[in-house]
């Protein structure tokens, strides 16, 4: 027998169907989880219900799902899910296992491995994150070029290459920073400081262009396909994979380094020749 509890939650959603999925994000056992961090499960919802027809339970009311019409919010969420899945454990542990047993050597793209972590088998509908907020801007009134300096893993671009962007894009009247309260700042570069990741997502989402390392903003961007999104991969230690005996060159198209995805991003490196999909800084 249904309880009553759960058929009013079925009213909400009338193809909601069992087993009912939760997810969660803020049960990490991280204090904090960085905009980045949340940013890459922001597909999730969307591809679990063109696979399945059914939503998921957004159990701690995260912000990244503030806006997803693909999840259902209610009060004492989890007594209604039969199954609940924490998004960055489950991550944390696909990344350390290298990959699970039956699952692909080669992931075609970030969103396709958060979706193996709800859905054994499932197409990847949409490859990149998504925050269905702030999505209708004019492309014709796009010209700001948005340069992020500073990413909470990877650090500080260098100096020669701010320089370099600076001296390219400066002139065109163009170029502003964005910059979080722990940020690096551009001296003499006028900037946008946002408040909350949801005032990033709407300066950012006006842009013609972004530029940065790895970092939560450029995730942001990354959720706008009209904002041409230029991603500098920060040098990474040697020992970062773990396991060379599976390893493909460049980083590319991997579980094991995923968010450097050339699906959504284009990448440059921090030497100045070409190696592979990674471009020379000085092409930026």
């Amino acid at each position: 027998m249904i309880p009553i509890k759960r058929k009013r939650l079925e009213r909400l959603l009338p193809c909601f169907k069992a087993p009912v999925v939760g997810i969660r994000l803020y049960a990490a056992p991280r204090a904090y989880l960085g905009i980045g961090d949340s940013m890459q499960f922001s597909s999730i919802p969307e591809n679990y219900f063109r696979n399945t027809g059914q939503c998921l339970i957004d159990i701690d009311q995260h912000w990244v799902f503030d806006h997803n019409p693909y999840v259902i919010r209610v009060e004492n969420a989890k007594q209604y899910c039969e199954k609940t899945i924490d998004l960055w454990q489950e991550c944390d542990a696909l990344k350390r296992n290298f990959r699970r047993p039956g699952a692909p050597t080669v992931y075609l793209s970030n969103a396709e491995v958060v979706l193996s972590m709800v859905l054994s088998k499932g197409i990847t509908y949409l490859n990149r994150p998504r925050l269905y907020k702030y999505e209708n801007y004019e492309f014709e009134k796009r010209n700001l070029i948005l340069l992020h300096v500073s990413g909470r893993s990877n650090g500080d671009m260098p100096d020669y290459l701010i320089k370099h962007i600076v001296e390219k894009y400066q002139h065109t009247g163009r170029l502003l920073q964005i910059a979080g309260p722990k940020d690096k700042i551009v001296e003499g570069l006028p900037c946008i400081h946002p408040i909350n990741p949801w005032a990033a997502a709407e300066a950012i989402s006006r842009a013609s262009m972004f530029i940065g390392p790895d970092s939560g903003l450029a995730w942001i961007a990354a959720a706008y396909p009209d904002v041409v999104v230029k991603k500098i991969r920060l040098t990474r230690p040697w020992g970062f994979v773990g396991n060379w005996d599976e390893w493909i060159p460049l980083q590319f198209r991997h579980a094991q380094s995923h968010w450097d995805d050339p699906g959504i991003f284009q990448l440059y490196n921090l030497e100045d020749t070409d190696h592979g999909i990674f471009k020379s800084w000085k092409r930026i």
